[in-house]
Protein backbone atom coordinates (compact mmCIF):
# COMPACT_ATOMS: atom_id res chain seq x y z
CA UNK A 1 0.00 0.00 0.00
CA UNK A 2 1.74 3.59 -0.93
CA UNK A 3 -0.69 5.88 0.64
CA UNK A 4 -0.50 5.87 4.52
CA UNK A 5 -3.55 4.72 6.52
CA UNK A 6 -2.84 7.88 9.08
CA UNK A 7 -2.53 10.76 5.93
CA UNK A 8 -6.04 9.16 4.14
CA UNK A 9 -7.84 9.16 7.54
CA UNK A 10 -6.07 13.28 7.70
CA UNK A 11 -7.60 14.02 4.72
CA UNK A 12 -11.12 12.47 5.34
CA UNK A 13 -11.11 13.74 8.81
CA UNK A 14 -11.71 10.43 10.44
CA UNK A 15 -10.30 10.30 14.27
CA UNK A 16 -10.79 7.46 15.46
CA UNK A 17 -9.56 3.76 14.97
CA UNK A 18 -13.15 2.31 14.98
CA UNK A 19 -13.35 1.61 10.94
CA UNK A 20 -9.29 1.49 9.94
CA UNK A 21 -9.33 -2.00 8.32
CA UNK A 22 -12.75 -1.24 6.10
CA UNK A 23 -10.77 2.32 5.63
CA UNK A 24 -7.42 0.08 4.50
CA UNK A 25 -9.41 -1.71 2.44
CA UNK A 26 -10.77 0.83 0.78
CA UNK A 27 -6.89 2.38 0.21
CA UNK A 28 -6.34 -1.10 -1.75
CA UNK A 29 -9.38 -0.89 -3.75
CA UNK A 30 -8.37 2.97 -4.70
CA UNK A 31 -4.65 2.05 -5.49
CA UNK A 32 -5.93 -1.27 -7.69
CA UNK A 33 -8.43 1.06 -9.36
CA UNK A 34 -5.53 3.00 -10.60
CA UNK A 35 -3.77 0.40 -11.42
CA UNK A 36 -6.51 -1.01 -13.54
CA UNK A 37 -6.75 2.65 -15.24
CA UNK A 38 -2.84 2.08 -15.81
CA UNK A 39 -1.84 4.30 -13.05
CA UNK A 40 0.98 2.70 -11.06
CA UNK A 41 2.29 4.91 -8.21
CA UNK A 42 6.37 6.45 -8.39
CA UNK A 43 8.75 5.84 -5.69
CA UNK A 44 8.68 8.70 -3.57
CA UNK A 45 5.08 8.57 -4.95
CA UNK A 46 3.45 11.83 -7.12
CA UNK A 47 1.11 13.85 -5.02
CA UNK A 48 -1.46 13.85 -7.67
CA UNK A 49 -1.65 9.87 -7.12
CA UNK A 50 -2.07 9.97 -3.85
CA UNK A 51 -4.63 12.83 -3.68
CA UNK A 52 -6.40 10.47 -6.19
CA UNK A 53 -6.31 7.70 -3.46
CA UNK A 54 -7.57 9.86 -0.93
CA UNK A 55 -10.00 11.36 -2.83
CA UNK A 56 -11.33 7.62 -4.00
CA UNK A 57 -10.95 6.27 -0.62
CA UNK A 58 -12.77 9.34 1.11
CA UNK A 59 -15.56 9.26 -2.23
CA UNK A 60 -16.31 5.43 -1.40
CA UNK A 61 -16.19 5.70 2.38
CA UNK A 62 -19.01 8.68 2.02
CA UNK A 63 -21.05 6.54 -0.54
CA UNK A 64 -20.67 3.09 1.01
CA UNK A 65 -24.46 2.47 1.46
CA UNK A 66 -25.99 -1.10 0.24
CA UNK A 67 -28.23 0.53 -1.52
CA UNK A 68 -27.61 3.53 -3.43
CA UNK A 69 -31.27 5.84 -3.89
CA UNK A 70 -29.07 8.37 -5.80
CA UNK A 71 -25.26 7.00 -6.68
CA UNK A 72 -23.17 9.84 -6.78
CA UNK A 73 -20.52 10.31 -9.71
CA UNK A 74 -16.54 10.45 -8.97
CA UNK A 75 -16.17 13.95 -6.87
CA UNK A 76 -15.50 17.22 -9.07
CA UNK A 77 -11.98 17.02 -10.86
CA UNK A 78 -11.23 13.58 -9.90
CA UNK A 79 -11.95 12.21 -13.41
CA UNK A 80 -9.41 15.12 -14.72
CA UNK A 81 -7.16 14.27 -12.00
CA UNK A 82 -6.83 10.38 -13.15
CA UNK A 83 -7.09 11.74 -16.67
CA UNK A 84 -3.69 13.61 -16.30
CA UNK A 85 -1.94 11.17 -14.40
CA UNK A 86 -2.67 8.86 -17.69
CA UNK A 87 -1.56 10.91 -20.05
CA UNK A 88 1.35 11.97 -18.37
CA UNK A 89 3.08 8.84 -17.97
CA UNK A 90 2.63 8.95 -13.82
CA UNK A 91 2.73 4.83 -14.30
CA UNK A 92 6.44 3.59 -14.02
CA UNK A 93 7.09 0.04 -13.80
CA UNK A 94 9.02 -0.13 -10.87
CA UNK A 95 10.53 -3.58 -11.41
Amino acid sequence: MTCNLDAVKAYMVVEDAHDDAFITALIQAAEGYLAGAGIQPRDPPDERYVLAVCALTLHWYDNRQVVASGLQELPLGLRPLINQLKAEGVPHDQS
